[in-house]
């Protein structure tokens, strides 16, 4: 009994420590994302002193990320970093709104035209017109979405 007892002790130790707040806190996520940004990324930093920087990443590490901006180069330390936005596109939303909606217009199309015009049923038309639509839909939707920005809040 006592041996099934101290096992669930030991099993359900470690999720229970796992809950407890990083001790290192907002530095390490700093660094973590600071590390992720790629050169040339477009972003906007709220630093403390400085107020908002937008620009280009020129260079980033663990501690720094030098921001490109019209006419001026600027040096964030990581423990400075209020908050971090990265520019993004809307492309796979895109692609998923319009393979959805030509991929059932479609569908009800090919359902509704290939019993009467085709050698096909209309299960089977739904089906073909479906996923002409996803994919026709799809490459229109990714377009857009690409020409459609937004910001995500990376930090904190």
């Amino acid at each position: 009994m006592w041996r099934a007892i101290a096992a669930l002790v030991i099993v359900l130790s470690s999720p229970a420590r796992a809950q407890q707040p990083d001790a290192i806190g907002p530095a390490n996520d700093a660094a973590r994302v600071l590390t992720r940004l790629d050169g040339g990324q477009h972003v906007r930093i709220r630093a403390k002193g400085d107020g908002w920087v937008e620009g280009r990443v020129l260079s980033n590490s663990e501690r720094f990320v030098t921001v490109g901006t019209v006419g001026a180069v600027t040096k964030i330390p990581a423990e400075q970093i209020d908050s971090l936005w990265v520019r993004g596109a809307r492309t796979g939303r895109g692609a998923l709104i319009g393979g959805a909606a030509l991929g059932l217009g479609f569908g009800a199309l090919g359902a509704s035209v290939c019993p009467g015009e085709c050698d096909v049923s209309s299960g089977t038309g739904f089906i073909r017109g479906g996923l002409f639509g996803v994919l026709f839909g799809g490459a229109i939707g990714a377009l857009v979405g690409s020409a459609v920005h937004h910001w995500q809040l990376r930090l904190p």
